[in-house]
């Protein structure tokens, strides 16, 4: 009887070692799982400014390869509202969305206005670019609406002709670098 009451307390020590290994080392797996996570692939353009007026931004991507030879635009649509600091905005893409010819930013045709710029951030998976003020224009090229001063990171809209389409156009090379 000692015999059996011997074994059983060992065979229960045992197992409860045993148990504390394997949580141990499901641990050790699940914090090498997240240490392996990618970014979603989605297309972000992260915007650090402010803005004198509220009007609604259009992020588009015009020319975006579906299948089978065939493309989409898409808009996106963001209220963008007044902002006397520097807020983040973000303007993104569906998951799985990769633009593949055009991208740009419409900055709202209400009425003309003053964004300052402290910095953008565009993104595509774990690509990734921060661009400063100074830099904006090796990333972006405006549209005639738009007068940008590269020393101060502002962009001051302006009717041309009687119409007020202010829009950044993402440079043709950066769009490039995500479809690598």
């Amino acid at each position: 009887m000692k015999k059996i009451t011997l074994l059983l307390v060992l065979a229960i020590a045992f197992s409860c070692e045993n148990k504390n290994k394997n949580k141990e080392e499901e641990k050790k797996d699940i914090l090498e799982e997240k240490v392996e996570e990618k970014k979603p692939e989605k297309f972000v353009i992260e915007l650090t400014m402010r803005m004198d007026n509220s009007d609604g931004f259009r992020l588009f991507a015009n020319g975006v390869f579906i299948n089978n030879n065939r493309t989409m635009n898409i808009n996106i649509t963001e209220q963008i509202s007044k902002s006397d600091n520097f807020e983040p905005v973000t303007l993104d893409l569906p998951e799985s969305i990769r633009p593949d010819y055009e991208v740009g930013i419409a900055l709202g045709s209400k009425e003309e206005k003053t964004i300052e710029f402290q910095q953008a951030k565009i993104s595509y998976g774990d690509i990734e670019f921060l661009v400063s003020p100074d830099k904006m224009e090796e990333y972006f090229y405006f549209s005639k609406d738009i007068n940008y001063n590269a020393e101060n990171g502002t962009i001051k809209t302006q009717k041309v002709n009687g119409r007020h389409d202010p829009i950044m156009y993402l440079r043709k090379n950066v769009v490039d670098k995500f479809n690598l």
